[in-house]
């Protein structure tokens, strides 16, 4: 078989032989009834000289009949990625402001995304000062964006995550990933967006305000764990003033629920129940609050099992089913125990889900 590719780099013709095996005679022998040779090619001229059979002794009989030959190409299409595509990089508040959401337009050969972005806070110096800085007051350039960001990369061309900031602004860069035409096995990235135009303040990237994170001044604390293709977690955990962790809340990445749970202290300030994690039907980050009841529907605290009562009484009251933990799960109440005074977690009998 006379094989002559079409290559600018390397148009030199060849033959090469394509040798099948069939067998019957000896089990021993190891059958070989395909064979593949591979032109590393954009096209070629396949010239088929012959075709012959030759039995166990060696003796050519002629043209078999049942042998024949197929082509087939293994290809990627990989289109060319201008150096300074058009983005129209848009930075937005989302699901009634509770996240911020980051769109793009998408980039003709463009594989998948590098997505940036950043906080700036707007507070003024003075502790007086209740107003905010604008942001064309406040400086901010593409280096002081290198030195603090986050990146994720993917293939969609939009990206939220929680609005859980201070005062301040969010704002973002984007670039398109792609691979060079003439060395498909090299990555090729565009330039970021915006990097024709040079940047002084934060109004002059694609940025969005953002509002202080539970205006009920908690103390709060985020965590973001990230993976591939922008898969993330995020856990944020409310502290108290004694910066006690009091509520945690986090997401089901398969239902995009909150989960919550939270600890109540007793009356010496010690961890002494963790009511167990239940899912909500919002998929917001925040503090839940009223979260645990007991049976007059005000919230569970030390009162509900570290009383000293009169006559030696053994303070117990259940968790309220109308919501939190206990709706989800089943009743349960405390009780302490008369052998060493610890106190157990008792739930009824006919455990059951609230719907």
């Amino acid at each position: 078989m006379r094989l002559v590719p079409h290559k600018t780099d390397a148009a030199s013709t060849y033959e090469t032989t394509l040798r099948v095996e069939g067998n019957q005679v000896d089990k021993n022998k190891v059958l070989h009834d395909k064979v593949v040779h591979k032109i590393s090619s954009f096209a070629a001229d396949v010239i088929v000289t012959g075709v012959s059979y030759v039995d166990s002794s060696g003796t050519v009989i002629g043209n078999p009949g049942n042998v024949y030959i197929k082509a087939w190409s293994e290809h990627d299409i990989v289109h060319p990625i201008s150096e300074n595509p058009n983005y129209s990089l848009v930075v937005a508040p989302s699901d009634n402001n509770t996240k911020v959401e980051f769109r793009w337009l998408p980039v003709l050969g463009a594989e998948e995304y590098h997505l940036e972005w950043t906080w700036v806070d707007n507070y003024k110096k003075e502790v007086t000062d209740v107003t905010v800085i604008e942001p064309v007051a406040l400086p901010f350039t593409d280096k002081d964006f290198s030195y603090n960001n986050s990146r994720i990369q993917t293939k969609s061309t939009s990206y939220k995550i929680p609005n859980i900031y201070n005062s301040g602004y969010v704002l973002a860069r984007v670039r398109a990933v792609g691979r060079f035409v003439d060395n498909p096995t090299v990555t090729y990235t565009a330039n970021w967006s915006g990097s024709n135009a040079a940047k002084s303040a934060v109004a002059d990237w694609p940025n969005t305000a953002v509002s202080s994170h539970d205006e009920s001044r908690k103390n709060w604390q985020l965590q973001m764990s990230f993976a591939e293709e922008g898969k993330k977690k995020e856990v944020i955990s409310y502290f108290d003033g004694t910066l006690r962790n009091r509520q945690t809340v986090t997401k089901i990445n398969s239902t995009d629920k909150a989960v919550v749970g939270e600890v109540i202290y007793d009356y010496q300030g010690r961890p002494a129940v963790e009511v167990l994690p239940v899912p909500v039907a919002s998929d917001t980050l925040k503090y839940y609050d009223s979260f645990n009841l007991n049976n007059s529907n005000s919230v569970y605290t030390y009162r509900d099992f570290d009383l000293d009562l009169p006559n030696c009484a053994t303070p117990r009251s259940e968790m309220s089913t109308s919501k939190g933990a206990s709706k989800y799960y089943s009743a349960m109440y405390w009780k302490i125990r008369p052998t060493d005074g610890r106190i157990l977690l008792q739930m009824r009998k006919d455990f059951h889900f609230h719907k």
